[in-house]
């Protein structure tokens, strides 16, 4: 038997699961500092005691519509390929172990997101995505958000 750990967060009205491993911490949403040309993929800079985090529009990357980030939002900080980074969730349900089993393949029910989409649980009547947080944000992605925040002398 094998036991896995996810944090559940909502977007909308879908439920989505990542690996709690991937999850450093979770905190309310807060104000960010803005990067003038920015790729469109970054939100923002999180300032985390000192410690500068690209913040990524999940909305986007999931292809879910866009909106103004709330109040009651939540952060997400996370390890994503050898990067740590940020994305806003509109809500942290809870953080849930299923066996491996219980996951069922994805493969061919989401076009264009086979990649980062591990497979999909059944609770209450919900189907629950679970993600590949490294591969959440490709490497070619989180590495052009660096490199714009180099460039721009801006610390990373």
């Amino acid at each position: 038997m094998n036991i896995c750990a996810y944090v559940l967060f909502g977007i909308d009205d879908q439920l989505y699961a990542i690996d709690v491993h991937m999850v450093r911490q979770i905190i309310r949403a807060v104000e960010l500092t803005p990067v003038q040309n920015s790729p469109e993929l970054l939100m923002g800079l999180l300032n985390m005691r000192g410690r500068i985090i690209p913040v990524f529009d999940i909305r986007r990357q999931l292809g879910r519509p866009l909106r103004q980030p709330m109040v009651t939002d939540k952060m997400v900080i996370a390890d994503a390929d050898d990067y740590t980074i940020a994305f806003a969730v509109d809500d942290v349900e809870t953080v849930v172990e299923w066996e491996s089993t219980e996951i069922a393949p994805s493969t061919g029910m989401f076009p264009g997101m086979e990649d980062v989409i591990v497979g999909t649980v059944a609770r209450s009547g919900r189907t629950i995505l679970v993600y590949a947080t490294d591969r959440l944000f490709s490497r070619r992605e989180i590495n052009q958000v660096i490199d714009h925040l180099k460039h721009n002398n801006m610390p990373s």
